[in-house]
């Protein structure tokens, strides 16, 4: 029997939509970075440049880890990763909320984009585990549409901080 043909597990779809809900949550938090940017500008009497320097911040760990955190999902799976890479986001942007120095969040925003750094990886394997290879690149398509819908629903919540 042929891949194409072998019997497909209807679960793979609720699957896919808590892969893209997980990404919708994280992405919210790294685009609040930049849609919160007036607020915590002024509040922290910061620069521009220093409010650059967050979002940078944000992705150089990012993207140093990915590699790190690649592996990681290799050895202990999606669910494990995910965790880890949503309770790790969850305590340096809460950290970074609360901060009261330029200093203390940019520390903060760097560990964030860290624990942000284990989802991709660890989606992409929950995708190529659950998904054929002949329905895989509409599943990764439809994975990667919680990136941009983080980016659309952090813009009305942090609007409603006002």
């Amino acid at each position: 029997m042929s891949e194409n043909s072998a019997k497909r597990d209807p679960f793979r779809w609720t699957i896919l939509g808590l892969i893209c809900v997980s990404h919708v949550i994280a992405a919210a938090a790294q685009y609040g970075i930049n849609t919160l940017a007036p607020f915590y500008k002024d509040d922290l009497g910061l620069s521009r440049a220093q409010v650059g320097l967050f979002f940078s911040a944000f992705y150089l760990a990012m993207t140093g880890a990915s590699f790190g955190t690649g592996w990681l999902a290799d050895r202990f799976g999606v669910r494990k990763t995910t965790m880890l890479g949503h309770l790790t986001l969850a305590i340096f942007i809460t950290a970074a909320a609360l901060s009261g120095s330029f200093e203390s969040a940019a520390v903060s925003f760097f560990l964030a984009g860290f624990g942000y750094s284990f989802l991709n990886p660890a989606s992409t394997i929950g995708v190529m585990t659950w998904f054929h290879r002949d329905e895989r690149a509409t599943a990764m398509g439809i994975k990667q549409t919680g990136v941009p819908g983080g980016g659309v629903l952090a813009a009305p919540g942090s609007s409603s901080m006002k």
